[in-house]
């Protein structure tokens, strides 16, 4: 019997999670030309851009543990917001049938567990990966509209999203199959290419061909990478430390959107806007050393 992947409950979580996702979607690609405008330089901005998302690193963690010992649709409806999308999401949470009860494995073997732990050991290369593919996206979410500005392009900055999205949303439609069945490596391998094809893209943008394909290469790159390792990282553990190894795994991403925005900082103030994307590229080098040290657990 063939299982239906969008079930009633994935979409209501997929609702939930576009609302939840819209408030940080609409501040991120503005928050660091709000703050050069009040005074901040590009490293105080960037700083002030990579904090907003220190929070999430903190309690990452914390909330890793707490989703495997308890219900997840009662942890989501502690944080009663009473404002904007936050209410849009608790709402929807509240027609998922499946509350997600911590799995049995782990009310078994609790007793050896720690009361404690910060990641899931088997995780961490996972995370540091995609960390790595991560940071060029989000320093090009927190700066893109001042790198257009000063490189003087005459292409609209906020066009590079929707672009990025819809690519993106047609190539997990496509290959919403292939996450389980096509090899981590032959992924990884792949999506390290198309990294380096949105950096060139982004490098030079001063043509919508160039931003297609800038916005192109970084869906098929962080974008998709994005799930492969969400989906590798459930396989990489037993049952009843799924909840750890999702928040460890988006330790990758706290990192990436905390450090994303702080490089591009960096990098502005001490180098021409044109160096921003190739030094970026950096990242790339460094991926491959850190997948070859770690690549037989992840085949």
């Amino acid at each position: 019997m063939k299982t239906r992947l969008y079930t009633k409950d994935v979409k209501l979580v997929l609702a939930a999670s576009f609302f939840f996702l819209m408030s940080p979607m609409l501040v991120n690609p503005i928050i660091a030309g709000f703050s050069n405008n009040v005074g901040a330089n590009s490293v105080l901005a960037g700083i002030v851009a990579g904090m907003m998302n220190l929070t999430s690193l903190i309690l990452r963690p914390l909330a890793g543990n707490l989703t495997d010992r308890f219900s997840k649709y009662r942890l989501s409806s502690i944080g009663w917001v009473a404002t904007g999308f936050i209410i849009l999401l608790l709402i929807t949470i509240q027609f998922v049938g499946d509350k997600s009860v911590p799995h049995p494995d782990y009310r078994k073997n609790r007793t050896v567990h720690p009361k404690m732990r910060l990641v899931q050991p088997k995780v961490v290369p996972v995370a540091a990966i995609l960390l790595l593919f991560s940071l060029p996206y989000f320093a090009t979410q927190t700066y893109i509209v001042n790198y257009v500005f000063h490189r003087g392009f005459a292409i609209p900055a906020g066009a590079f999203f929707p672009v990025y999205a819809l690519v993106l949303l047609a190539m997990r439609l496509i290959l919403r199959d292939a996450f389980d069945r096509v090899p981590f490596k032959r992924f990884f391998w792949i999506c390290l290419g198309c990294n380096l094809i949105g950096i060139i893209g982004l490098t030079d943008m001063d043509n919508w061909v160039m931003l297609i394909v800038g916005a192109v290469g970084l869906a098929a790159g962080y974008g998709l990478m994005f799930s492969i390792c969400q989906a590798k990282s459930l396989t990489l553990v037993p049952k009843a430390d799924r909840g750890l190894a999702n928040s460890t795994f988006y330790i990758g991403i706290d990192l990436g959107m905390t450090l994303g925005p702080m490089l591009a900082g960096v990098i502005t103030t001490y180098l021409p806007w044109a160096w921003l994307y190739p030094v970026m590229a950096v990242t790339l080098p460094v991926i491959v050393v850190v997948y070859w040290e770690n690549h037989r657990g992840l085949a």
